[in-house]
Parts: C-alpha cells; sequence; structure tokens
C-alpha cells in the first residue's frame, strides 16, 4: 500500500521510473513544446549576448596595441616610462571595474561609469577589456561598449599622434 504525502492526507501514486508524469507526455519523454521553447530561448540568449559584447575578439585590441608600442620604443623612441603608464593605468582600471563589480554583486554605491571611460581614456583601456571579459561586468550594455571602444581609440590614436609629434625631437636629441 502506498504512504501518504507529508501533509496532505491524499495517498501517493508511486510510479516507476520513466513513468508518464503531468509534465511529460503519454510515452514518458518530457513534453515537447515546453522543452523547445525553452531551448529556443536559451540559443536565443546566448545569441544576443555574442552579439552585444565583443567578447574574446576585444583581446585582439590589446595583441594589435603591442607591436605599436615597440614601434614607436625602438624606431620613435619613444620613452619606457610610457608603458609603465599603460600598465599602471590597466592594473588600476582593472581593479576599479573589481570594485564596481563587487558593489554591484551586493547593491552597494556603485562607481559612475564616466569614471570607468575616463580611466580607459587616460591608457587604462587595456585592463578594462581585460576586467570585462574575466570578471564579465560591463562587457553586454552595448551604450557603454560603444563609448568605450570610443575611448580606447582616442587613446591610441593620441599615442599615436604624440609618438609622432615627439619623434622629431628624440631622435635629434640622440645624435
Amino acid at each position: 500500500m502506498d504512504s501518504p504525502r507529508a501533509g496532505s492526507g491524499a495517498p501517493q501514486e508511486r510510479r516507476p521510473r520513466g513513468a508518464a508524469s503531468a509534465h511529460s507526455s503519454k510515452d514518458g519523454k518530457p513534453a515537447k513544446a515546453a522543452s523547445a521553447g525553452q531551448a529556443a530561448r536559451r540559443r536565443g540568449q546566448a545569441r544576443a549576448a555574442r552579439a552585444e559584447g565583443a567578447g574574446p575578439a576585444s583581446y585582439l585590441a590589446i595583441v594589435a596595441f603591442v607591436p605599436v608600442c615597440l614601434l614607436a620604443f625602438t624606431l620613435l623612441q619613444v620613452p619606457l616610462w610610457s608603458g609603465l603608464l599603460y600598465a599602471g593605468f590597466s592594473v588600476l582600471c582593472f581593479l576599479v571595474y573589481a570594485v564596481d563589480k563587487a558593489a554591484a554583486l551586493y547593491g552597494r554605491r556603485r562607481i559612475p561609469e564616466k569614471t570607468l571611460h575616463l580611466l580607459a581614456l587616460a591608457g587604462g583601456w587595456p585592463g578594462a577589456i581585460l576586467a570585462q571579459q574575466w570578471l564579465r561586468h560591463k562587457s553586454r550594455k552595448r551604450s557603454f561598449q560603444r563609448l568605450f571602444w570610443c575611448t580606447a581609440l582616442l587613446n591610441v590614436a593620441a599615442f599615436i599622434a604624440l609618438a609622432l609629434w615627439l619623434a622629431p625631437f628624440t631622435v635629434d636629441a640622440s645624435h
């Protein structure tokens, strides 16, 4: 005899494993409408997530910037301390993203997006890219990403322009 369900007073029906239930079809398989809808929803969410953020492709910006720096340091004789500034701002930017991510998770006061963008513009954009990918923070918000990539491009353009502008002074000074 079946034992009653706790608290219900009604006998509990015992079914062998794989038998049909209210959430499955007569042959014991999951109802197709619910599972097909859930699968489509998951595919749509994954597609949207890939479309919204640059994802791992954003690492290419850092990889492309390394030869630019190397050329600037060797051919244009840009001082090496400028590379240390990029490294310092990148570490600072990564840490600020981490603090903002923790604030978001725990419902605390957030760091303004303006601050994140200014740090990226100052040279911290490589650290921001790493934080966006590793911490999964600010990587899906389209408006933020658009402005972020503008700040990164502005920073690189300023670096190149400054390196080319200073090149005659640094090359002549070495002779």
